[in-house]
């Protein structure tokens, strides 16, 4: 099997793992080849692809039952159907499948019952996002059939809807700014939210006006908050949302003349901007104090340069190396600290330490008020 995967990065790999007992990472396999992590990934894909190894990185089992030459070549030949489809997935490909990815097709065909021209929907979904392997064909055919997902009509109703899905939550993406990047997976979980709630764009849009025109930056958890309570209230329209406004408005003036306290929204608005102001602060206190300190010193710009390197590197490295370079950045900062005193400063004169260290001063841990916020808007209250 080795010899049909014709990569000699993929022979070197599989050598590794059963060196290492069948179990190893990328940076251990492209530190201990001294092969690029690039390749090495690649090389791991051609194992699994030929089924040589496990999605976990070792060695699997042989199968304890195989289906005979013999039955894979009678299901292929004898049933035009499944024939076509193994056609189409070869061209796909482009080459002829192997052993293993046949009978995978049979097993997610014969055995899980997902019709062939559902698969060729599965197959053309796969090719477009990139990601056309037997691996994916099998993992989705399984997702598919516990949802129900055999048939031709099926399929083409869940692709659309996983369409409609994706272009919904790029479409919103862009009515917030953000037309060059994909959400993050936090971003994407409160979008589905949102849709899920029913909220169409345009109140999407007064959602986001509403928070820029408040606290002055995006903040998705702060853009959740107001979506929620309009879900709670009923708010579906901008003309409900103005309603809505002018009536807390006035609500609001008749608390004051009644010597009410604020609303727990606007206190909070007013904790949110207020952290925000500090934390701009203390961000622009600690960059005026880190020139003054490089035009000072020379030797303190040096030493600066070299922590903003080694950090980088760290960043972007793993195992052994990232424990060499964080150590090596360990040194730095000590000796970045003994020159501070020398230059008569205290060691901590460059820190940026939020007063909450649970969400940086933020307000939020996730989509969660943090304790921080609770805390001073129950003060203002008082």
């Amino acid at each position: 099997m080795i010899c049909r995967a014709s990569s000699p990065d993929a022979a070197l790999l599989y050598l590794y793992l059963v060196n290492c007992g069948g179990k190893t990472t990328v940076t251990q396999a492209s530190d201990g080849l001294n092969i690029p992590d690039k390749r090495i990934l690649k090389a791991a894909d051609t194992l699994l692809l030929y089924g040589i190894v496990s999605a976990e990185g070792t060695v699997p089992p042989k199968p304890a039952i195989e289906t005979p030459a013999q039955e894979l070549v009678q299901r292929r030949e004898g049933d035009p159907e499944f024939s076509g489809l193994c056609s189409y997935l070869e061209g796909a490909l482009g080459r002829i499948l192997s052993r293993r990815e046949l009978e995978i097709l049979c097993t997610v065909h014969f055995d899980l019952g997902l019709q062939c021209d559902a698969l060729m929907l599965m197959i053309n979904h796969c090719r477009s996002r990139r990601r056309l392997s037997i691996r994916e064909i099998e993992k989705l055919s399984y997702q598919w059939s516990d949802s129900g997902i055999t048939t031709y009509d099926r399929a083409v109703e869940h692709l659309e809807q996983l369409k409609e899905r994706t272009d919904r939550v790029s479409q919103i993406m862009g009515l917030f700014g953000f037309y060059n990047r994909r959400p993050s997976e936090s971003e994407r979980e409160f979008i589905e939210k949102w849709i899920a709630l029913g909220f169409d764009n345009d109140m999407l849009k007064l959602a986001y006006e509403r928070m820029i025109e408040r606290i002055h930056e995006v903040s998705f958890p702060y853009l959740n908050a107001i979506l929620e309570r309009w879900a709670d209230m009923g708010v579906t329209t901008r003309e409900k949302a103005e309603q809505e406004r002018r009536r807390r408005a006035e609500q609001a003036l008749i608390d004051a003349a009644a010597a009410a306290a604020p609303s727990d929204d606007a206190l909070e608005a007013q904790v949110l901007e207020a952290f925000e102001k500090k934390r701009h602060g203390r961000e622009m206190r600690q960059r005026r104090r880190l020139e003054d300190l490089m035009k000072k010193s020379e030797e303190f710009a040096a030493l600066e340069s070299q922590l903003r390197l080694c950090s980088s590197q760290a960043a972007r490295s793993a195992g052994d190396r990232r424990a060499a370079l964080l150590q090596q950045k360990d040194s730095i900062l000590a000796a970045r600290a003994q020159k501070l005193q020398e230059l008569g400063y205290p060691s901590d004169w460059l820190d940026n330490t939020p007063d909450c260290p649970l969400c940086g001063d933020r307000g939020f841990v996730g989509t969660n008020k943090c304790q921080c916020l609770k805390k001073a808007v129950a003060e203002l209250k008082k």
